[in-house]
């Protein structure tokens, strides 16, 4: 179910397997990209401006090349959010597991921020699910509280964030389960 990507990234313990890995929903990568088109067509549409300026100014007719330099410029610029766009996608990941809950927060190109938290330490999960298009095409921000010294973990914009909260919520029940039943009349006393 996960990708060997994450094995690489985290340790899982005896005993421990991935119940799901979250990621933002593919829309709010899509609605991204589609900006980004956007952004190609603009110096398509500037580009006699831009020839006729630089020809008039040159007095020549270099404007052309002057176009196919700037242009160049403009994809590589283009290419690279992209490449950002889509890391910043596929390696910002939480890694759900029976026994904790990872977030995976991917900071640039070269930059990674792991933290975990138990299931156990869960006090509470929340999603908020705003805006026409977050219900349509259900997406949300899911808020883990968590107890001790670890911070809150948020994901925002995340894919079926009420299917991911009942599952979370499941191994929650299921960990707090199997410490009661390990737990002996006399410690219960004490």
């Amino acid at each position: 179910m996960h990708l060997p990507h994450l094995t690489k990234l985290i340790s899982l313990e005896p005993g421990e397997t991935v119940l799901m890995e979250v990621r933002r929903h593919m829309i709010v990568f899509y609605a991204r990209i589609l900006i980004l088109v956007a952004f190609f067509f603009v110096p398509l549409f500037i580009s006699p401006l831009i020839v006729l300026g630089v020809n008039k100014m040159a007095q020549s007719d270099i404007g052309a090349i002057v176009f196919g330099f700037l242009f160049t410029l403009w994809l590589a610029v283009i290419w690279m959010t992209f490449f950002y766009q889509w890391t910043d996608y596929y390696l910002d990941v939480w890694v759900i597991t029976n026994k904790r809950i990872f977030d995976i927060d991917q900071k640039g190109f070269f930059s990674r921020e792991i933290s975990a938290c138990r299931i156990e330490q869960l006090q509470d999960v929340s999603i908020t699910v705003d805006g026409i298009m977050a219900t349509f095409f259900k997406y949300g921000t899911i808020h883990i509280h968590t107890a001790g010294e670890s911070h809150d973990f948020l994901i925002k914009d995340a894919a079926s964030p009420m299917d991911v909260k009942n599952i979370i919520m499941q191994a929650h029940g299921r960990t707090i389960d199997e410490a009661v039943m390990k737990t002996t009349p006399a410690e219960i006393v004490h």
